[in-house]
């Protein structure tokens, strides 16, 4: 009878001679035993922050849009740029629950910029220029086969390519609809600008100065040849009555 608590202390001991040895393993950096008890141990006993930021935002981006149009004269007017994230945020503001409408420029701006990092350097500063081709005598998009081909002439990676020209178009529809009704006209010409800034250091967080400066990149003029049904342009109109900023025409 008293070989079993002995036989139960010793097994204590022995857990918690292991217990405290790993302990002191996991502490020391750097060494081999820590990394490969660290994979072991980590699922169960680490803390993950990644469950209560799963996505923590490091880089604030909005999108800005800006339109082109033939005057009387035949001349092309440039508009200004048009903010489109910033005006979804201010529609937001003070609305615990605020539609999922209202953040579809900034989800869309992640997805487009998450696709532009996949390109090379190169490509990368081609599809920062214009899309637009000029053939007997009237200004075209260039077709999905030619931009194809263009980019992946010197490296192959046409997925990739693809991926990002399918977003693109989706961006170009997006830009038109909204150009045509923010500004209500017949729009011939798109682009959109990306800006991206840093959010402040821990340190410098309760600072209402940006401690880093905004970082555009410019994204080149697409051809409008989108079609824009009635419905869908009252669909852009409804949305932009809600965000109240409406400019005089």
């Amino acid at each position: 009878m008293r070989a079993r608590p002995r036989l139960f202390a010793s097994l204590s001991l022995l857990i918690i001679a292991v217990f405290t040895a790993g302990a002191v393993i996991l502490v020391i950096p750097g060494t081999a035993a820590e990394s490969a008890l660290s994979s072991v141990v980590s699922p169960y006993f680490a803390q993950r922050w990644r469950l209560f930021a799963p996505s923590i935002l490091k880089v604030n981006m909005t999108l800005s849009v800006q339109a082109a149009w033939k005057d009387e004269s035949g001349e092309f007017v440039t508009s200004d740029w048009v903010n489109v994230t910033e005006m979804e945020y201010a529609g937001m503001t003070g609305d615990v629950a605020p539609s999922k409408i209202q953040q579809q420029t900034w989800q869309a701006t992640t997805n487009y910029m998450g696709r532009y990092a996949a390109l090379t350097a190169d490509q990368q500063e081609r599809v920062r220029n214009t899309f637009i081709s000029y053939q007997d005598g009237r200004y075209l998009s260039m077709p999905g086969t030619e931009l194809i081909a263009e980019l992946t002439e010197k490296t192959d990676n046409p997925s990739a390519v693809v991926r990002f020209l399918r977003y693109d178009n989706l961006l170009k529809r997006y830009a038109a609809a909204f150009a045509t009704e923010w500004f209500g006209r017949d729009v011939d010409r798109i682009r959109w600008r990306v800006d991206r800034r840093r959010a402040n250091d821990f340190s410098h967080r309760l600072s209402d100065t940006p401690q880093y400066q905004l970082a555009p990149i410019v994204f080149g003029w697409r051809h409008n040849d989108v079609p824009l049904s009635d419905d869908l342009l009252q669909v852009f109109a409804d949305v932009i009555e809600r965000y109240g900023l409406r400019v005089e025409r």
